[in-house]
């Protein structure tokens, strides 16, 4: 079997995946398959040029409370993605720098490698007033959290019924608890499900993009054109974080080259 990379998206947000998918080929070397989780119906020309490419279109159930197109990402675990073997999974704003070198006779099947996050496990909770909050600090502690925008792992993970874990975890901290409703917060029910089952993907894959840091966080100093400076040349794949998204006209250093992916 062969290997897939997996993204979500809205119809909206459907044309960044494809620069994407495309720095996969033409820079990552990549030979395996593509999936897009979508949740509504893709426009009849967009979904024909996906399959054109050899996409996969995996619609998924709409979740209760209709949440961002984010918290679909739970499917990733469903029992679809058993035709493969290792599953990667990229947020939209990826592009993959060079070749895509997994080493996975190295990996082992029974976790899911990622990256770590700037907040700690509970950070990702501090914006929630529930008493469940205090419950999660007695039960798992804290310490380091994952960054959902890389998610790999091997098929075989789905047999211990991880897509139940999430969606009972999404049904119980999100639905039922509030625990934290930002559209990017998906990550948090994946830190509760997989605590202690993540390790680190590799320093090649860069979750936190360097230019968020070279600006301090500062969103001002993106109204104007800005060149990212940093060296990426051992860099497989680069999470740009959406602020400084390389589809942003003032990200001179790859605004170019994601629109020449675009084009394609």
């Amino acid at each position: 079997m062969k290997n897939v990379i997996v993204s979500v998206a809205s119809p909206d947000y459907i044309q960044y995946f494809l620069p994407m998918i495309q720095s996969s080929i033409d820079e990552g070397k990549w030979d395996g398959d593509f999936c897009l989780i979508v949740n509504e119906d893709i426009e009849s020309e967009l979904a024909n040029k996906l399959i054109q490419k050899g996409v996969h279109i995996f619609k998924t159930p709409q979740l209760p409370e209709n949440p961002t197109i984010h918290w679909h990402k739970i499917y990733l675990f469903d029992g679809y993605f058993k035709k493969w073997d290792w599953v990667l999974y990229c947020d939209l704003d990826v592009l993959f720098l060079n070749p895509i070198e997994l080493n996975l006779s190295e990996k082992d099947k029974n976790f899911i490698y990622t990256k770590k996050d700037d907040l700690s496990f509970m950070e990702h909770f501090s914006d929630n007033e529930s008493n469940e909050k205090d419950v999660i600090y007695q039960k798992y502690g804290d310490g380091d959290a994952l960054q959902s925008c890389f998610l790999l792992y091997h098929s075989d993970m789905i047999d211990s019924n991880y897509f139940k874990k999430l969606y009972d975890a999404y049904l119980y901290y999100y639905c039922e608890h509030n625990l934290n409703k930002k559209p990017y917060w998906d990550q948090t029910i994946f830190n509760i499900v997989f605590y202690k089952k993540w390790l680190d993907i590799g320093d090649e894959f860069i979750a936190i993009n360097p230019m968020m840091h070279d600006i301090e966080w500062n969103w001002d100093k993106l109204n104007n054109p800005y060149t990212d400076t940093n060296d990426y040349s051992n860099t497989i794949a680069l999470h740009f974080f959406h602020f400084v998204a390389p589809w942003d006209k003032n990200n001179l250093r790859f605004y170019p080259i994601w629109k020449n992916y675009k084009n394609k």
